[in-house]
């Protein structure tokens, strides 16, 4: 459990690591905040915010909380999540699938598919078996793949995961 002091009326709140990243209430003066990762001070809140889904260029972006990213969970796999909390070169991500990762922010691609990308997809939706692909159409985070037996599905960056090297 931590103290955290929220910021609109400055009582104590004492939460679980567990929130970092959730939306809390202040009993004291009903505030909604984001509990937010402060590498250097532990755990803090700060005001809820809207998230902006679109990313840059990759290697030159200014990550920015809410910005939507593929990041390493596995060592090999690249999966989709979003920024929800920045403290100079780390971030904290939430994955997609609900996993969390602190990660330093250049291990961070932006999300973007293309027609002609190989990756590998949940098929139907299902359980978390991936099967190899290849992108027929995207547009934004809606994508059309074709896998190896020829089949073919419309589905989301949320159901699919990238290879590490080679991206």
């Amino acid at each position: 459990m931590d103290q955290i002091k929220c910021p609109t009326c400055s009582s104590r709140l004492t939460l679980p690591v567990s929130v970092i990243g959730r939306e809390v209430k202040c009993p004291r003066c009903q505030a909604t905040f984001v509990a937010r990762l402060d590498l250097a001070l532990g755990p803090r809140l700060g005001n809820v915010g809207y998230a902006n889904l679109t990313s840059g260029d990759g290697a030159d972006h200014a990550w920015k909380e809410g910005a939507r990213v593929f990041a390493p969970w596995e060592e090999e796999w690249l999966y989709p999540g979003v920024i929800r909390c920045l403290d100079d070169d780390v971030a904290f991500i939430k994955f997609d699938d609900g996993d969390r990762a602190l990660l330093p922010v250049d291990a961070l691609q932006p999300v973007r598919v293309q027609k002609g990308d190989l990756l590998f997809s949940r098929r139907d939706k299902g359980p978390q078996l991936y099967y190899p692909a290849k992108v027929l159409r995207a547009n934004g985070e809606e994508i059309e793949l074709e896998y190896q037996d020829g089949g073919r599905e419309e589905t989301t960056v949320s159901y699919v995961r990238f290879p590490r090297r080679g991206r």
